[in-house]
């Protein structure tokens, strides 16, 4: 009876697979669950070890430091006589690409869906997908969210200045209760205050009783991260350079991924920062291949990517040219989620990664990099440059007991104007920025908010890119109809949201800022690309901040201080017209007032004066940062309502900006049978013209060529 249920089995699915091996298979099936499409489906087991191939073996090897039952494992325990037999890459148009060993009685959930039409390399949604897009992205549904997001957008717009207006006309009828409307000029002050003396308490108790740290029993490994998108060869080479010239680190293994997102090509670039990557800088002896449908995007998509390893200054590299652009934090979930399941690959996890992309990097980090577990996920943007001892520094603050996150000191880089008004401006809020809250965060309440990607290091584990934080939470797609502040979450900041969602899910966590590790990028030198970045920012953390007053597990302080930059962000412009009653009002009050009130406006003065002290290095790096304070002082409340303005016009706009221009577009990767480009035509218009979808039988010579990749690898 049990045979006959195996052969009807074995023959149902080779009706359904016209391209499944012919080969009989006599092992039974187990229902898989897509968790993206609530699909369900039947999947064959391993077949028996006389119709394997010797060459091949798991991937998903034991870790010696996890041996823990998978989170989704039945009731039935795996015994001595289970049969783990594991299954050739057979090609992704087929259910047979699943390399797990479960016994037959368990059940599997699979975050890579089954039910995928792959013979597309395109990115159009509609030739890459045989299921229901479960964003619901239909013409109909992206027309009515648009016109939700827009009555939306001018229902806030119109109820935030007139609510600005009514209390601008309220200071004006009624000045001489001035002193009602002190609390919103004093709120943000007063909070300052409250940081600068416990900033200066709990430096002075560290000195005395310093924390406890922990300290690994042997050296962290560490993945360095570089994502990139329309970066020019120089900015490249530096941020590489800078990765591979850290020292103090040389007892630690190391490895770089380098995810370009999409092929793109900047102002002033002759080649796509992809061709720059793979032709001109990453030279040495390589291996390079192409990977039709390797991972499901953040967007629900399957995407391909041009995968290339080799060394890059005696480091080993793994370079990931995604076909189509989904925006940075796409590629941080497939490096954290990789990474993650990396450690636990002995619990055969449900995963995001086709498995033959997953296996490649798998062998990259065991046998290229001699990687068992990765430890340390170091991030930095390809603008950016690291001071040679910035890792070890970071190192240094994340063995503090409870601590998943650091994040490093980002200054301007001034090689190309020195004295630039905009540089030394946007130096000086920097400095603030990162000497006040964020260290305040770093050593009172050891919550900072806000991890930059330019200089960031995360420990791997379960809070940091675990599959709830990542792929529930942080991984969250919008759907066309979703609310507006829903669509600013996903789009902007998502460093800080990352982190937000991490200490609201997981209250005991800590993160940390090291003033020591000092990295360099580049600030917009234009005020209309200044203006695109600022929207994105002041949106950014303004939605986060929403997030951390309602959000559970949030330290009171934090609540207090976020609630406080909200009302400030809201009623920016009653506050400017606050601040010209009080003004106006000093010609007849009391002089004890008007003292008290400059005693509580000049303390963070004075504290931001006395960073030029302990915090920039050399007496012209001074200079700079007194130069941008002034600036600072007299126009910052102008350039704030300015930026506030803009970005109310803005509102309904989720795109990247002004920050990261590009001119050129290609569609497909080198590889495949055909590389179309976003030409200009006349009028400035671009038409970007699609590459025709691969067949099946194209999928499965590529396939035949995975095996055999598979064997060098050693699996």
């Amino acid at each position: 009876m049990e045979n006959s249920r195996r052969q009807q089995s074995s023959a149902s699915l080779d009706t359904q697979d016209p391209f499944r091996d012919p080969t009989p298979s006599v092992g039974s099936s187990y229902s898989v669950h897509d968790s993206f499409s609530d699909h369900s489906t039947e999947i064959p087991t391993h077949p028996p070890a006389e119709f394997r191939p010797a060459h091949v073996r798991d991937p998903f090897a034991s870790s010696p430091r996890h041996q823990q039952q998978p989170r989704y494992a039945s009731a039935h325990s795996r015994s001595a006589s289970d049969e783990i037999l594991p299954i050739p890459p057979i090609g992704p148009s087929s259910g047979e690409d699943i390399f797990y060993d479960f016994p037959q009685s368990e059940k599997l959930e699979l975050r890579y869906p089954q039910d995928v039409d792959y013979s597309s390399t395109g990115s159009d949604l509609s030739t890459r997908r045989a299921i229901p897009d479960p964003l619901d992205r239909t013409p109909r549904k992206i027309k009515v969210g648009k016109r939700i997001i827009c009555i939306t957008k001018w229902i806030f717009v119109i109820l935030l200045l007139s609510a600005n207006t009514m209390f601008i006309f309220s200071t004006w009828w009624w000045e001489r209760y001035y002193y009602v409307f002190l609390p919103f000029i004093t709120i943000t002050v007063a909070l300052n205050c409250v940081m600068v003396a416990s900033v200066t308490f709990n430096t002075l108790r560290h000195k005395i009783i310093p924390e406890k740290e922990e300290f690994p029993d042997t050296p962290e490994t560490m993945v360095l991260l570089l994502p990139c998108y329309n970066e020019t060869s120089e900015e490249l080479v530096k941020s590489l350079d800078s990765l591979v010239g850290q020292v103090n680190i040389d007892q630690h293994k190391k490895a770089i991924i380098i995810v370009c997102d999409g092929q793109v090509r900047g102002p002033g670039m002759a080649k796509t920062t992809a061709a720059h990557l793979l032709d001109d800088i990453l030279t040495g002896p390589n291996s390079r291949e192409y990977i039709s449908a390797a991972y499901t995007s953040w967007d629900h998509t399957q995407m391909d990517v041009v995968v290339q390893s080799g060394t890059y200054g005696g480091i080993p590299y793994l370079c990931i040219i995604k076909q189509g652009n989904r925006g940075k934090r796409d590629g941080l979930i497939l490096i954290r989620s990789f990474l993650y399941n990396f450690n636990i690959r002995a619990t055969r996890p449900a995963v995001i990664h086709s498995p033959y992309f997953f296996s490649v990097m798998v062998s990259f980090l065991t046998l290229g990099a001699g990687f068992t577990m990765a430890d340390v996920l170091i991030g930095m943007d390809a603008d950016t440059f690291f001071e040679p001892t910035c890792i070890s520094e970071l190192l240094k603050q994340s063995h503090y007991v409870n601590t998943v996150g650091v994040c490093g000191y980002v200054a301007v880089d001034f090689q190309s104007g020195p004295w630039s008004p905009w540089r030394v401006y946007q130096n000086a809020e920097y400095t603030i920025s990162q000497c006040l809250r964020r260290l305040h965060q770093s050593i009172a309440t050891h919550k900072v908010s806000c991890l930059p990607g330019c200089c960031q290091l995360l420990k791997v584990s379960e809070t940091t890119c675990g599959d709830h934080i990542l792929l529930d939470l942080f991984g969250y797609h919008p759907k066309v109809t979703d609310s507006l502040l829903k669509q600013i979450r996903a789009t902007a900041s998502e460093d800080r949201n990352h982190v937000c969602l991490m200490l609201s899910a997981f209250p005991k966590a800590q993160t940390r800022q090291a003033l020591r590790a000092w990295a360099y990028t580049d600030v917009p030198r234009s005020w209309s690309v200044f203006l695109s970045q600022r929207r994105r920012w002041t949106l950014g953390a303004t939605s986060n901040d929403l997030l951390l007053i309602f959000a559970p597990g949030i330290v009171w302080f934090e609540r207090l201080l976020a609630c406080a930059n909200v009302l400030t962000w809201v009623l920016n412009l009653f506050i400017i017209a606050c601040i010209a009653s009080f003004i106006k009002a000093c010609t007849f009050v009391h002089y004890s007032l008007i003292l008290a009130f400059a005693s509580v406006m000049i303390c963070p003065l004075i504290y931001y004066i006395l960073i030029a002290v302990w915090q920039p290095r050399g007496v012209k790096a001074r200079v700079q940062y007194l130069l941008g304070l002034l600036i600072y002082f007299f126009l910052g409340p102008f350039l704030n309502i300015t930026v506030l303005l803009y970005a109310l016009w803005s509102l309904d706009n989720f795109a990247w900006g002004k920050t990261r221009k590009v001119i050129e577009t290609v569609q497909t990767l080198p590889g495949s049978e055909k590389t179309n480009e976003k030409r200009p035509r006349r009028g400035g218009r671009n038409k970007i013209r699609k590459s025709p979808p691969r067949s099946f039988e194209d999928s499965r010579f590529q396939n035949l060529a995975a095996e055999e990749s598979m064997v060098r690898a050693g699996f």
